[in-house]
């Protein structure tokens, strides 16, 4: 299996490139528009890095990419810094021009040595990723550093995650403290692994409480991860006194952004009645949820409502739908029996008709399975398998356990992971935090 690496969704990257300042603070009007173009042409760099920029941003003049990536490059040349990063993001994302990681990487190097941090945060990225450069995550930390110690807080988060797993760097515990700059910045993501190191004691002395602030104050900043860890510590008891309704509310706000696991996790409070009024309906309307997303569990449930008519209609092919994807990513015989036992209700057309919708979903899911729900945020993914890899030792109760996958992580439905000196059920402590 392809390793997964650190990818960050672009919106980090995309705020490098919106934002005017990192290429050029002039704003352009339409009455401008003709005198800058002259300087433009003539030469005038800070003109070419204003036109670029006036381009891109559709300030005077119909937004056009092409047009501003040609203008940037020009500037670039001359040695503007904003006009190096700009080609760069664009080749990177394809905004413009054909997507060329080579050349992404080209630009943000003239930048990155000139100092400046975004660049040499998105350059690393590139050499952790492999994209245009050869894979090397020792260049990446090392541009990471760079950027980290002038206070990027994103290179800070990368740079934390880096020492924690021992990628590019010697494995350094003491180095979650990247995490602290970037928390402290107010950074969300670095606030939700300061909290999460703390519940664990990794990297500091271990106190739930510190953990659970941490927590928050990535939830109240609306990071999903953030909401849904600190739903599960209400719903746990760590940190905090024990609360059910408390741990719904939070679970709710991650599961209305998106978050899988918190989507399953608030189907499961519906099923069960635990801090929200019981609502079969409820619950399989978030499994419904997770289960589109490729949440194995939630769409071995969802089946089993669809075949009691539990909170939706009672429909034996949806049953089998649902089961028989399930039982694609879930290795257990009891998936597999129920897929089957409901496959004998089913008339030979129902069947074939069925299988076939459910290999259809399967081609148009290819990320969506179990084993790869979480290239969402790619770069969790080589988390997850480091840290299941260190902690061989969990206690997987009742469950065969390997460290090779995500499956392990939720494992059989019952099953019970021992983390932090209490027991929850099949979350991961640090896997997932990235169910944003």
């Amino acid at each position: 299996m392809r390793k997964r690496t650190f990818g960050r969704d672009a919106r980090w990257r995309i705020f490098l490139l919106t934002v005017s300042s990192l290429l050029t603070n002039q704003q352009v009007s339409a009455q401008d528009l003709a005198g800058l173009k002259s300087k433009a042409e003539a030469g005038d760099v800070q003109a070419q890095s204003a036109l670029g920029n006036a381009y891109h941003k559709g300030d005077g003049v119909a937004n056009d990419d092409a047009e501003a990536v040609r203008w940037w490059e020009k500037a670039a040349e001359q040695g503007d810094l904003g006009g190096q990063i700009g080609p760069g993001v664009a080749y990177q994302f394809g905004w413009g021009v054909a997507k060329n990681y080579a050349a992404a990487a080209r630009w943000y190097l003239r930048a990155a040595d000139q100092g400046n941090a975004g660049a040499q945060s998105d350059l690393a990225l590139l050499y952790h990723l492999g994209q245009g450069v050869p894979r090397d995550d020792a260049e990446a930390a090392r541009w990471w550093k760079k950027a980290a110690d002038q206070g990027l807080m994103q290179a800070q988060f990368y740079l934390g995650i880096a020492y924690h797993l021992g990628q590019g760097v010697s494995r350094d515990e003491g180095e979650d403290n990247w995490f602290r700059k970037a928390a402290e910045k107010g950074d969300p993501q670095g606030q939700l692994f300061l909290g999460l190191a703390y519940v664990q004691g990794t990297g500091v002395s271990k106190d739930e409480a510190e953990g659970v602030k941490w927590l928050r104050k990535s939830a109240e900043q609306n990071n999903s991860g953030g909401q849904f860890w600190l739903g599960a510590a209400y719903s746990a008891g760590i940190g905090v006194a024990k609360d059910e309704a408390e741990a719904a509310r939070w679970y709710t706000k991650a599961a209305e952004q998106g978050s899988v696991v918190a989507q399953y996790e608030l189907g499961q409070a519906y099923n069960l009645g635990n801090g929200v009024a019981k609502d079969t309906a409820e619950a399989a309307r978030w499994w419904q949820k997770a289960a589109e997303q490729g949440f194995a569990k939630a769409q071995y449930n969802l089946g089993l409502d669809y075949y009691s008519g539990q909170g939706v209609k009672k429909d034996d092919v949806e049953a089998y739908f649902w089961i028989n994807i399930a039982a694609s990513f879930l290795d257990q015989p009891f998936v597999k029996q129920s897929r089957d036992n409901i496959g004998r209700l089913l008339t030979p057309a129902q069947l074939s008709d069925v299988q076939e919708r459910c290999r259809k979903w399967v081609q148009a899911h290819p990320n969506r399975s179990l084993t790869r729900w979480v290239t969402r945020q790619q770069f969790y993914g080589s988390l997850l398998r480091k840290r299941l890899a260190d902690r061989a030792a969990w206690d997987y109760s009742g469950s065969t356990a390997s460290a090779t996958g995500l499956l392990i992580v939720y494992g059989e439905p019952g099953a019970r992971l021992k983390l932090v000196g209490v027991t929850v059920n099949t979350k991961s402590l640090l896997a997932l935090a990235l169910s944003a």
